[in-house]
C-alpha cells in the first residue's frame, strides 16, 4: 500500500467562502490607519565648522621591536619569568624584565661611562 504524500504548508479552501478558522489570520482584518505624510524641513541653525588646534603626532611609549638575540639566552630570560610567575607573582611579564634589565644595565653603564649619550634616530622602517 502506497503512503499517502500530505503537504502541510498548502492552503487548502473547500470554496471561495469557506475557510477554515485555522487558516485565517487574525490581522487579515487589520487595517492600518493613514498616516499624513510630512514634509522634510531644513533646519536653519546650522553651526558653522570650528577649526581645531593642529594635534602633534606623538609616538606610543610602548613600541614592539624585533632584536636578535641567542637561543640560549632567550630561553634562560623565559625560565627566569617563568620561575618568577610560579613563584606568586602572576602579574609579571617579559616587557617588567626587561625594563629591569635595561635599568641595571643603565646603572653600570652610568657608574663606568658617565652620562648618556643621545643615540642617532632609527634608520627608516627599524622602528
Amino acid at each position: 500500500m502506497a503512503k499517502k504524500k500530505v503537504n502541510l504548508f498548502a492552503k487548502h479552501t473547500k470554496g471561495d467562502d469557506e475557510v477554515r478558522l485555522s487558516d485565517k489570520s487574525y490581522l487579515d482584518d487589520y487595517i492600518p490607519p493613514v498616516e499624513e505624510k510630512k514634509e522634510a524641513t531644513i533646519k536653519k541653525n546650522i553651526k558653522s565648522v570650528v577649526p581645531i588646534e593642529k594635534v602633534e603626532e606623538k609616538s606610543p611609549a610602548i613600541k614592539r621591536a624585533t632584536i636578535v638575540v641567542w637561543d640560549e639566552d632567550l630561553t634562560e630570560f623565559r625560565n627566569m619569568i617563568h620561575t618568577i610567575k610560579k613563584s606568586g607573582n602572576y602579574q609579571y611579564t617579559q616587557k617588567d624584565a626587561f625594563a629591569r634589565a635595561v635599568q641595571l644595565l643603565k646603572e653600570e653603564v652610568m657608574t663606568k661611562y658617565g652620562p648618556l649619550q643621545d643615540a642617532p634616530p632609527p634608520k627608516k622602517g627599524r622602528w
